[in-house]
Formats: structure tokens, C-alpha cells, sequence
């Protein structure tokens, strides 16, 4: 119910953005034959083209400038001002696009200066297009990436491509899998997740797929015991030939008196309706078959769930 929940919401979320780009793309190009003729009637000679394009290609090339609301205004009424001055249509529709690639006064000069005044109004709006086609173009590919992700993810978290015996446990795999799948409820609750698992562990086999819900689990009420803005870690080490792995967050905690019962079965501290009380329940079970186990400690700020396996 938990992956299906995450899975969901966190497919739709892309899968919305790439109608929306794509269709705003496709009405894009329809009016692209009206712009080309309109650069054609300028009659630019092949340095002024060759000129325009390289400022075009030399401007894709660079980063995004990552900019605050209040900056990324500023700028956009600083290019809208310019444009203004230089009689140029609708220049608040361009301001924004150009502030959004981070033009300055001075590109935007440098293109003025590739051609006459008459010639600047269209030679911007091609340039505009340019990268209005480009923004919708990668909007498209980061959506796609998304999904590509989470499918891989959703694979891992499952390991639908093993046979159902044990496996070598890539720990750093699983738990960004893992993170993926609830990267919603992370983002809505606005949590700081750190992992911090050393890459040289020695190998640790299991079956996948159950491990996989132990970190579900374990992460999922981790999330749910957090305020917003909380904190959670994910840690592993070894000692004595044992496998120790640790998540740790900065909620409330788990009160004294219960923490003894939080294994067992039907036992939850969630509200009717929220939860089953089978999640540590089954966590348990999953670490015991691994002849393992687990353990809590917890205070107020603070709770660890320890898991200690064997590696052999």
C-alpha cells in the first residue's frame, strides 16, 4: 500500500509535466514557420547568422544561474527596462525568459549591435524562441528521467530480476531506491535525509527484496515521527564480523513504556485507520529469518533503530 501510495503520486507528478511540455512545445513549433519567414525578410548576411548563432549556442552552454525570487525579478525588470527603451514588443514576455537563462544588459547588447534597430525586434524574438524551445525540451527529458528512475527504482526495491534465494546486498543501491520511492512524503514534510554507508563494507548477502521493505518501513515511520524540516540518518559499520546498520532520526520519540512493544504484533502508536501495527512486526521477522537483529534506543529528540546482521 506504501509503494503503491509513493509510486503513484510520484509518477503523476512527471507523467503531468511532460503533457504539459509537450504540448506546449507542439504549439511552439506551429509557430515556428511564421518566425523563420520573418528572420528571412531581415536578409542577414551569413557572418550576422553565424553570429547570432554562436551567442545562441555559447549561452546554452553555460549553467542556469540559480537565482532568488528577488533576484530573478530584478533582472527580469532590468531586461524588460532595456527592452523597453530599444521599442521592443512584448517586453515583459521576453524579460522572463531571458532573465531565466541569466542574459545581461550586455548580451543583450552584443545581439543589438549584430544588426540594425529595425532588425533587433525580430532577431530577439528568434533568439527567445530558441530557448523557450530548449526550456520545454529539457523539461520533457528531466520528466523522463524521472519516471526512467523511478521504474529503476521500483526494479531494485523489488529485485523482480532475481530468483527468490540470496543475493549480495549493494547497501547504498537500496537505500537511494528506496528514498526515491518516498521522495513525496520527503519533500512534503521537507526532511533531511543523510547517508552515510562507507563503499568498502564487506559483502553482506540477503534476500533484496525483504531488505528492501525493512528500509521502507524503517524510513516511512521515520518520515511519519518527524515535524517538518526534520533530520534522518542512515549509517553502517562493522565490528566483530557483524554488519551494523542505523537509522536514526530527530523526532519526539518513542515513549519509554511502549518501547518494549513496538515489535509486537498490531502494536502501533498511529491514530485509527493509520496504521496496521504489522510493520516492525514483519521488520522483525524479515531480520530474524537474516538471523539477525534489531533493537531500538530513544529519547526525546532522538531515536536509532539499530540492525545487526552477520556477515557470514
Amino acid at each position: 500500500g506504501k509503494l503503491s501510495a509513493g509510486l503513484a503520486h510520484e509518477l503523476n507528478n512527471p507523467a503531468s509535466a511532460m503533457v504539459r511540455s509537450a504540448t506546449a512545445l507542439k504549439k511552439n513549433l506551429h509557430a515556428k514557420p511564421e518566425k523563420f519567414k520573418k528572420m528571412m525578410e531581415l536578409e542577414l548576411s551569413s557572418e550576422q547568422v553565424d553570429a547570432i548563432n554562436e551567442l545562441i549556442f555559447t549561452k546554452l552552454k553555460q549553467d542556469i544561474p540559480t537565482l532568488s525570487l528577488m533576484e530573478k525579478t530584478s533582472l527580469e525588470d532590468e531586461i524588460a527596462d532595456w527592452l523597453e527603451d530599444h521599442q521592443i514588443e512584448e517586453p515583459y514576455e521576453l524579460s522572463e525568459t531571458f532573465a531565466e537563462f541569466g542574459f545581461t544588459e550586455e548580451e543583450l547588447q552584443t545581439i543589438k549591435d549584430l544588426g540594425s534597430e529595425e532588425m533587433l525586434g525580430a532577431i530577439l524574438k528568434w533568439v527567445e524562441d530558441v530557448f523557450v524551445t530548449e526550456k520545454m525540451i529539457d523539461e520533457v527529458e528531466d520528466a523522463s528521467r524521472r519516471i526512467s528512475d523511478l521504474v529503476s527504482s521500483i526494479k531494485t526495491y523489488s529485485h523482480m530480476d532475481q530468483a527468490n534465494e540470496k543475493q549480495p546486498v549493494e547497501l547504498i543501491k537500496l537505500f537511494k531506491s528506496t528514498l526515491n520511492i518516498l521522495n513525496h512524503k520527503i519533500k512534503e514534510k521537507q526532511v533531511s535525509v543523510v547517508v552515510d554507508v562507507p563503499e568498502d563494507l564487506p559483502e553482506f548477502c540477503g534476500y533484496v527484496s525483504e531488505l528492501n521493505q525493512v528500509w521502507m518501513n524503517l524510513l516511512d515511520n521515520a518520515i511519519d515521527a518527524l515535524n517538518d524540516e526534520g533530520k534522518i540518518e542512515i549509517s553502517a559499520k562493522t565490528t566483530k564480523g557483524d554488519l551494523r546498520i542505523y537509522f536514526k532520526d530527530n523526532g519526539e520519540g518513542i515513549p519509554e513504556d511502549i518501547q518494549s512493544k513496538i515489535f509486537d504484533p498490531f502494536f502501533t502508536t498511529k491514530g485509527v485507520g493509520q496504521g496496521t501495527g504489522l510493520g516492525l512486526d514483519f521488520v522483525r521477522k524479515i531480520v530474524s529469518k537474516h538471523e539477525g537483529t534489531i533493537s531500538v534506543q530513544s529519547q526525546p529528540g532522538e531515536t536509532i533503530f539499530e540492525l545487526c546482521f552477520p556477515l557470514n
